[in-house]
């Protein structure tokens, strides 16, 4: 079908004499070339679905660490001479805060 097709479009042309028949073979030629271009895309696809869907996860995994280290504080460490005291907060992505846990430990 690559082939004859081009071949049944300039063959007319030919056969009238207003083309010459080098021009059958460059026909077939630009054909498979573009053809096999066009197929380039069909084949490769899939792969780059996968790639769109991967970095669209990506992103998605960013935007959210990004709020997640806007909304939560760090944790606050105080070592003293007789102990230590923790403060930290857990939160999820979207900035509820889940509890506050605060500690000490003295020796």
């Amino acid at each position: 079908a690559a082939v004859m097709l081009p071949i049944a479009l300039v063959a007319p042309l030919w056969m009238r004499g207003e083309v010459p028949f080098g021009v059958l073979s460059q026909a077939v030629t630009a054909f498979q070339a573009s053809l096999s271009a066009l197929s380039v895309v069909v084949r490769k696809f899939r792969s780059v679905s996968q790639l769109v869907a991967e970095g669209g996860r990506i992103n998605s995994l960013a935007i959210a660490l990004s709020r997640a280290a806007a909304t939560v504080s760090a944790p606050t460490i105080v070592i003293r001479g007789d102990g230590v005291e923790a403060e930290i907060q857990l939160a999820l992505p979207s900035g509820e805060v889940l509890s506050e846990l605060s500690f000490d430990v003295s020796p």
